[in-house]
């Protein structure tokens, strides 16, 4: 089933999404407390400061901006289904592949994820990004600051 969180909700006790569909269509939504996701965690704008983590997966929605501030690693994957997802540091993105048909803009660390998809990738910030994992994305590339590494042809 699918639950949906509204308002700006302040408990710290964590969230815990053992199956299903947890949708928030702004991060306040979802307090402050660490999150444990083995199902779907459906996020629509805002600054997501909650660390994540399990097997479950994390989607964007909606063309709002939502950035990822918290050192995760959950696994179960991202997809971007619209709008720009920032993560100032590569590790905010977990380690499952990113299905992107928006805009990704990340600032730095090592992306190891896989991306693909039609959307695009934007590197921010004065930072070094490294792409290593083996990507497909067709959306293109831009460098708005610091410097983009490759680790190898397919990055």
């Amino acid at each position: 089933g699918e639950l949906t969180l509204g308002g700006d909700n302040t408990y710290s006790g964590g969230t815990t999404i053992t199956g299903g569909t947890l949708r928030a269509d702004h991060a306040d939504s979802l307090g402050t407390g660490a999150i444990a996701n083995s199902g779907v965690l459906q996020v629509g704008e805002g600054e997501l400061e909650n660390t994540l983590s399990g097997t479950g997966s994390l989607v964007k929605i909606g063309t709002g901006e939502l950035t990822l501030n918290g050192d995760n690693d959950y696994s179960g994957g991202t997809t971007i289904d619209d709008g720009v997802l920032i993560a100032d540091n590569a590790d905010s993105l977990g380690t499952g592949a990113v299905a992107n048909s928006g805009v990704l803009q990340v600032g730095e660390g090592e992306l190891e994820n896989t991306l693909s998809g039609s959307g695009s990738l934007v590197k921010t910030g004065t930072g070094e990004l490294t792409l290593s994992g083996d990507n497909t994305y067709s959306g293109g590339t831009t460098i708005s600051g610091g410097t983009l590494t490759v680790d190898h042809a397919d990055s």
